[in-house]
């Protein structure tokens, strides 16, 4: 695989790369850090992005009821992460809106048959799904000229604010895989302070279990452990 140093071209090749593991966690029913319901402490840190609130929120009737059977009292686990599902969902309608206006400005019109049937191509209708989005971006941001036998170029060079667009949207779209699969590592300070007056700041994510600490004159460290 090659090693890739450049930032937005390696945020972008993530993305495709972990495309197929969103899929699959799809179905799995894992717990988002922080975790909720394990004790004060962890919860005042389940704070969602605006947009995830507002989806759970517009959701959670219509959720509600296609999950109950009608003879169970209660409510059973939803068939999909619903949070994983909104961030293919936004995932992939920003990368592919990126792909169309950018194709819009830098696609010149096909001279012949053979030029139109150039795979390096963007298409409007066909395969438009976030990792071949990302691909098609990355191949635009390294500046592969995509030509085919006997015909020019398809692209005009990125220029200073189209190569910006794209920077903002890696960006974006990256974090949000990132933070859907836990793979990076975070922390978050607390609102309220440790007994002791000191900061609580809690560390967790890429796989770890969170641990919170005090950063005052206690040093005191909570567990998921304690939190059980």
């Amino acid at each position: 695989m090659t090693t890739r140093t450049d930032h937005t071209a390696r945020q972008l090749y993530t993305i495709h790369r972990h495309w197929t593991d969103l899929t699959d966690a799809l179905d799995a029913r894992t717990e988002q850090w922080p975790p909720s319901g394990k004790s004060d402490l962890l919860r005042a840190l389940d704070a969602r992005d605006a947009d995830e609130v507002a989806y759970d929120r517009a959701h959670t009737a219509h959720r509600r009821i296609r999950e109950r059977d009608p003879h169970q009292i209660g409510e059973v686990a939803a068939p999909i992460n619903l949070s994983v599902l909104d961030t293919m969902r936004a995932v992939e309608a920003a990368l592919v809106h990126c792909a169309d206006t950018l194709a819009a400005d830098i696609q010149r019109p096909a001279s012949s048959p053979e030029d139109a049937a150039n795979a390096a191509r963007w298409r409007y209708v066909g395969l438009r799904d976030a990792s071949y989005a990302a691909l098609w971006l990355l191949a635009r941001w390294d500046g592969h000229p995509g030509r085919r036998a006997g015909c020019p170029s398809p692209f005009l060079p990125l220029t200073h604010q189209q190569r910006a667009r794209i920077q903002r949207v890696a960006d974006e779209a990256c974090a949000r895989v990132e933070r859907a699969l836990d793979l990076v590592g975070r922390e978050r300070i607390l609102a309220e302070p440790c007994e002791c007056g000191g900061p609580i700041t809690l560390h967790g994510g890429g796989g770890a279990s969170p641990v919170a600490r005090c950063g005052g004159r206690c040093g005191q460290v909570w567990t998921m452990a304690d939190a059980a």
